[in-house]
């Protein structure tokens, strides 16, 4: 197995990679914070064995998803917006939202 050499080797490589996830459980938080968004583009399909848990781990990050949000919100995408208001903006608080 290739060595692990900065946060950006532990981007999921397939919708499988329950390996790079259970890594990321383990990254405080500013450094997963370099890549949300590519942490976020796992829950375009909500229907891929990663999203949840990858939704699980982006879930910590609170209002700073907003802009990302926000960003998927107004593009062509429906189903990783139908995924996204569904899944992970669910789980954030009211407070946030508002």
């Amino acid at each position: 197995m290739k060595k692990i050499v900065g946060i950006r080797d532990l981007i999921p490589r397939d919708k499988h990679d329950f390996g790079r996830v259970e890594q990321l459980k383990n990254q405080p938080l500013e450094n997963l914070r370099l890549i949300l968004s590519e942490l976020l583009k796992w829950l375009q399909d909500g229907n891929w064995p990663i999203s949840k848990p990858i939704e699980d781990i982006l879930i910590d990050f609170k209002h700073e998803l907003l802009p990302y949000i926000i960003e998927i919100l107004e593009s062509e995408d429906v189903a990783w917006k139908y995924f996204v208001l569904n899944g992970l903006a669910r789980k954030l608080s009211n407070d946030l939202l508002k």
